[in-house]
């Protein structure tokens, strides 16, 4: 039986995770792989059009992972000093 705390750790890894792919491909670090490619596919670039749809059913009990994320990770950079 999995415990929450167990649960938030497996969180907080898969964060740290997409944030580290994100930085070794050389987008900003600071926004998730699955944020970065909902940017990729509203700007009509090959790779969103491609791994958007891949990763939001990779994720199927949120088909709109992707832009969540995105949503998410843009007001957080916003409240950065």
């Amino acid at each position: 039986m999995t415990t929450r705390r167990q649960l938030g750790y497996l969180h907080n890894l898969g964060i740290a995770m997409t944030r580290a792919l994100a930085a070794v491909i050389g987008v900003d670090y600071r926004v998730s792989f699955s944020a970065q490619c909902w940017h990729w596919d509203r700007t009509n670039k090959w790779r969103g059009i491609i791994l958007r749809p891949l990763i939001d059913k990779v994720f199927f009990w949120d088909p709109q992972h992707c832009r969540r994320s995105y949503y998410r990770d843009t007001a957080a950079l916003s409240l950065l000093p």
